[in-house]
């Protein structure tokens, strides 16, 4: 019977429906004040909004642990680091680019676009970061 749900919903719905199941626990992994502002959002302009701070956020986390992870290598260590960062790079724009082909393009699903580049930024501070405990 769930099959035959799922298989009814446009890929438009389906996603919707699954960001609502999802909402909490990707908040969480987030800043606080992030899941703060997402619980008062009201509308599609105060969720950007949102995103968009949580977007900078997580960019000036990426560029300070970045930077502090450069400071702690040697100098192959860096190169190195250069290479696997210009590496991360191509590959989040590769799979920005993914996405625009998969997605409608509805408010809602280019708001989980968003969403979805500010996890892989993220994800790479997160990565970085236990670099740097490393290096302490």
């Amino acid at each position: 019977m769930m099959k035959i749900l799922i298989q009814s919903l446009s890929l438009g719905s389906l996603i919707t429906v699954s960001s609502l199941l999802y909402a909490a626990p990707v908040a969480n992994e987030l800043s606080k004040s992030f899941h703060l502002c997402t619980e008062n959002a009201n509308g599609i302009i105060e969720q950007a909004a949102c995103l968009s701070n949580e977007s900078d956020l997580q960019e000036n986390r990426l560029k300070r642990i970045y930077t502090g992870l450069q400071s702690k290598l040697s100098s192959e260590q860096k190169e190195q680091l250069v290479i696997s960062q210009q590496k991360w790079m191509a590959a989040k724009e590769s799979d920005s680019i993914l996405e625009t082909i998969i997605y409608d393009h509805s408010q809602p699903e280019n708001l989980q676009m968003k969403l979805n580049e500010i996890k892989r930024v993220k994800a790479r501070a997160d990565q970085l970061e236990q670099y740097l405990t490393i290096t302490q």
